[in-house]
């Protein structure tokens, strides 16, 4: 009789599983930054997401090189790019990619830079496909989550 009551809650345990991964919304994101740091930081920050029901996949690529190359493979919700990479324009690069690749799935793109001035506010929205700015400095735990709410 034990055993069946084992298996019981087995099978509940199952099933409530799944329901929670049915409800789960889920965001694939791409940090695009030199700096390893501020991936891993990322990556911690939107793994508490995971308590509000928000599963958030996130990959990382040191390289406008790299980025190409996995946003080919990969359909992304959000990225977080940094713009002074390999060369000053690097993350320039791969906002032109997206916006000739991804025309129908074009992901959110958030310039994350730590160069102060590298993007002035009033010349954002000239530029085709980003929809905002942080700097690094500024970008909080909040304001990540507050970002991929956004986007859901």
């Amino acid at each position: 009789m034990v055993c069946g009551k084992i298996i019981v809650r087995e099978s509940i345990d199952l099933n409530e599983s799944i329901f929670m991964e049915m409800r789960m919304k889920k965001i694939e994101v791409l940090v695009v930054d030199d700096e390893k740091d501020i991936y891993t930081a990322t990556k911690m920050a939107m793994d508490l997401l995971e308590y509000e029901g928000i599963d958030v996949i996130v990959s990382y690529s040191d390289s406008a090189d790299s980025a190409i190359e996995m946003i080919d493979i990969n359909r992304y919700d959000l990225i977080f790019l940094d713009i002074i990479m390999e060369t000053i324009h690097a993350g320039y690069t791969v906002i032109d990619y997206i916006n000739k690749k991804c025309l129908h799935n074009q992901p959110s793109i958030f310039i994350r830079s730590g160069q102060p001035g590298n993007v002035p506010d009033e010349y954002m929205s000239l530029i085709d496909g980003i929809d905002g700015y942080i700097h690094k400095t500024d970008c909080t735990m909040d304001k990540l989550h507050e970002i991929v709410k956004s986007i859901i």
